[in-house]
């Protein structure tokens, strides 16, 4: 079975800030999905019982915690 794979990166506004992966059975690594909206998440986590991934931005002021429904994008 596949396994799915999420790279956070820092990005420039209106970027992809995510990056949704799969990983295959032999070892290939293929990009599914790009999620645009997420300002540079340095930590990302997956709830795999409701399936959503939760990204905590760092940004300059008050920080920030992005919440995406996987289910809606691909992972």
């Amino acid at each position: 079975m596949p396994s799915t794979l999420v790279i956070g990166s820092y990005n420039a506004p209106q970027k992809p800030g995510l990056y949704i992966l799969e990983l295959s059975n032999c070892g290939r690594v293929q990009r599914t999905t790009e999620v645009n909206g997420v300002q540079n998440p340095s930590f990302v986590a997956r709830d795999s019982q409701t399936g959503h991934m939760y990204a905590v931005n760092e940004i300059d002021g008050p920080g920030s915690v992005t919440a995406i429904n996987t289910n809606n994008v691909g992972a």
